[in-house]
């Protein structure tokens, strides 16, 4: 198996377990910091931004699951859904739900590999300047 691959599967694992515990704060908006670290193990955006959104959205997946078959949250999504749209969409509301997990694990996972990649560009500019250009050859392709 090459390193991308390696790397890609390491990045949704990470994610997805560092999204376990934080899915104990009950603190939603901090999914971001999952993605984030699923993103900088991969070194290119686009697995970064796909390991972190998957990560996410395996963790948001399983917790919604567990909502739905030990916690009766359906009702309340299906009330939910009949304020917004109408009688019997909570299982759009549910949709929405997990979807939001998989963006917001995909833009912390852009922030991770981006970052990643910048930090990679200027310490080996500082270090030498004539090998910059290969990581700024791996900016433009992703």
């Amino acid at each position: 198996m090459d390193e991308t691959k390696r790397n890609f599967i390491v990045g949704i694992i990470v994610s997805a377990c560092i999204s376990s515990l934080i899915s104990l704060t009950s603190i939603w908006q901090l999914f971001i910091i999952a993605g984030i670290v699923g993103g900088l193990i991969n070194k290119t955006v686009k697995y970064g931004a796909f390991s972190g959104a998957l990560g996410v959205f395996i963790q948001w997946g399983l917790y919604i699951i567990d909502g739905l078959l030990f916690k009766s949250v359906y009702g309340v999504l299906d009330i939910f859904g009949s304020f917004i749209i109408g009688v019997g969409y909570g299982w759009l509301i549910l949709i929405l739900i997990i979807f939001l997990g998989f963006i917001i694990g995909g833009i912390g996972g852009t922030i991770g590999s981006s970052g990643r990649i910048i930090t990679e560009y200027y310490s080996e500019k500082r270090k030498n300047p004539e090998s910059s250009t290969k990581i700024t050859s791996k900016i433009s392709n992703s």
